[in-house]
């Protein structure tokens, strides 16, 4: 069991924040100076991406590829129509659907796949199997995330997954060009797939922390996406490490006998890129100290990650999975001793402050 209690904003060093600036849920930039988009096309796709905590569409300013695969009344794959790069943030982007015969379509799309244009040498971290016109089946599209596979068959993540959203569009309907008369546009509402963990240990004695004697593992089978964007339960386990580290030092709030006062304390950050949170799922977070290879904490993920569901204005409307759903970003601190051991008593998930009384350590469930 476990209590919490909302504190004013803890202050994780200015620093440690410029470092994880990538952990940013939606990129604040604004395309105003880019012209409008016109694309001649009778039929359309527009995306959204207003599922997230700010509620607000953020498809422009953060997703830079889009693919969308056509079934047709049978469920059979058609064709695809794909595109990216600067066009995707022009205001009233929409994807031009052309050359299908009239009918009834199922839509689904995949956005992220090709970041070619971002000029980084990472490879891609998602794709989707090649189809084939009439043969493949809308149920067999499975969206695949690259990871490492060691030598003893477990499966290992330890990139900074490039950002994947997903969406479908059913029942869309293709008419004759002849026939037309107002152009037809069909929206297809976006959910991100991919979350930004930052794990932070702060020492508390005032010794350093060594963020390279800590081991940093979430488990869980999420690496493979169905068409309607549920897990396939087949995959493996993927087991995610951390993609990179930070120490430091940062302001804590402390309250010793009575009175209270900022401390800079030693601090060190792990960040980790997963693939899509479910709430049905039993992800677990586990923290080793690789000098003595004791668990420092192991924690189900999804459970502590809810946390911040109660406290937010938005977040207590939504079910457990609309809430994983919209929220991209957890910043999880853990308060150490001076020999690099959980003070077990509190953990602080996005500035809630959770206190203890039952934690599973170091089991294999919970």
């Amino acid at each position: 069991m476990f209590n919490f209690k909302n504190y004013l904003n803890w202050p994780v060093a200015a620093a440690f924040l410029g470092a994880a600036s990538l952990l940013a849920s939606c990129d604040s930039a604004i395309y105003e100076d880019l012209p409008i988009c016109e694309q001649s096309s009778r039929h359309a796709v527009k995306f959204q991406w207003t599922r997230n905590m700010l509620g607000s569409d953020a498809f422009s300013a953060n997703v830079h590829s889009v693919a969308v695969y056509v079934f047709d009344e049978n469920d059979k794959y058609v064709t695809t129509f794909s595109e990216s790069g600067d066009i995707l943030a022009m205001q009233g982007y929409t994807l031009p659907i052309v050359g299908l015969e009239p009918g009834e379509y199922t839509f689904v799309a995949w956005c992220g796949l090709d970041n070619s244009m971002e000029g980084d040498t990472r490879s891609e971290s998602f794709t989707v199997d090649n189809c084939v016109a009439g043969k493949t089946s809308r149920q067999d599209l499975l969206c695949t995330m690259k990871r490492d596979i060691y030598s003893d068959g477990t499966h290992h993540s330890s990139e900074e997954l490039y950002d994947l959203y997903h969406g479908t569009a059913y029942g869309v309907t293709i008419y004759d060009d002849n026939d037309l008369g107002d152009d037809h546009i069909y929206t297809i509402n976006l959910t991100k797939d991919t979350n930004n963990v930052a794990i932070i240990l702060q020492n508390l004695s005032g010794e350093d922390v060594d963020i390279s004697k800590f081991f940093f593992q979430i488990e869980e089978n999420n690496g493979t996406m169905k068409p309607d964007n549920s897990l396939d339960e087949n995959d493996e386990v993927i087991n995610y490490h951390e993609y990179d580290t930070f120490t430091g030092t940062a302001g804590v709030d402390i309250d010793t006998k009575g009175t209270r006062a900022i401390e800079n304390v030693s601090t060190g950050m792990a960040l980790i890129k997963t693939s899509r949170l479910m709430s049905n799922k039993h992800s677990m977070l586990t923290i080793r100290n690789t000098d003595t290879d004791e668990v420092v904490a192991r924690i189900p993920m999804i459970d502590y990650a809810l946390i911040g569901k109660v406290g937010s204005p938005k977040g207590k409307n939504m079910t457990d999975q609309e809430y994983l759903d919209s929220q991209d970003d957890y910043k999880l601190t853990f308060f150490l001793d001076k020999n690099g051991n959980w003070i077990n008593a509190s953990i602080n998930i996005n500035n809630w402050t959770i206190y203890i009384d039952d934690v599973n350590m170091g089991g294999n469930d919970y």
